[in-house]
């Protein structure tokens, strides 16, 4: 129940995208042109494109086609406040745009947490911790996700392999999105 009330008065019923671009500074680099008037219209755009996408009645923007992003976002919460952390993937699915589809190509999968894991359970080194690989830096650069849970008694076969995910593409389009509150400097 205190899981649910803390959600609840956090994310609420609904996520509404608030759009306000910076014209100030978008017309002191590029020109007059960015005025108060685009701004207002651009954010109208923006935000009415992310209801068309978040509140699809075909659920498009879930990978399984069972939730709006609203949701995705209570369950992400929720996972963040009893696991501590939230994981989800972005597939691209260009194959599901179309008429009476999709209107975009990316989608959301929200991963149990639990599924985050070095894979063959193997102890953390220098470069994985967790089920997340790291480079020199400390920077994650892919996540290692098992294909299904590990108490999944239908998909027990799954749960002992692991898929490398890289963090983004190579131009840089995020493919995986980890929130956690860090436990160490």
């Amino acid at each position: 129940g205190a899981v649910t009330r803390i959600t609840d008065a956090t994310v609420g019923a609904d996520f509404r995208l608030s759009a306000r671009p910076d014209y100030r500074a978008l017309a002191r680099k590029y020109g007059p042109a960015f005025d108060a008037v685009w701004a207002k219209e651009y954010a109208d755009a923006r935000e009415a494109s992310w209801r068309a996408w978040a509140y699809d009645l075909g659920r498009w923007c879930d990978t399984t086609r069972r939730w709006t992003v609203p949701q995705i976002i209570r369950l992400a919460f929720r996972h963040y406040l009893v696991e501590g952390e939230a994981l989800a993937v972005l597939p691209w699915r260009p194959e599901r745009v179309g008429y009476g589809r999709a209107r975009y190509a990316t989608t959301v999968q929200l991963v149990d947490p639990d599924r985050l894991s070095n894979p063959q359970l193997r102890p953390d080194s220098l470069t994985m911790r967790g089920g997340v690989e790291i480079d020199a830096d400390g920077a994650p650069i892919a996540y290692h996700i098992r294909q299904a849970h590990q108490q999944d008694w239908f998909a027990a076969g799954q749960s002992v392999t692991w898929d490398r995910i890289p963090r983004e593409t190579d131009w840089g389009r995020p493919m995986v999105v980890h929130h956690f509150d860090p436990e160490d400097r």
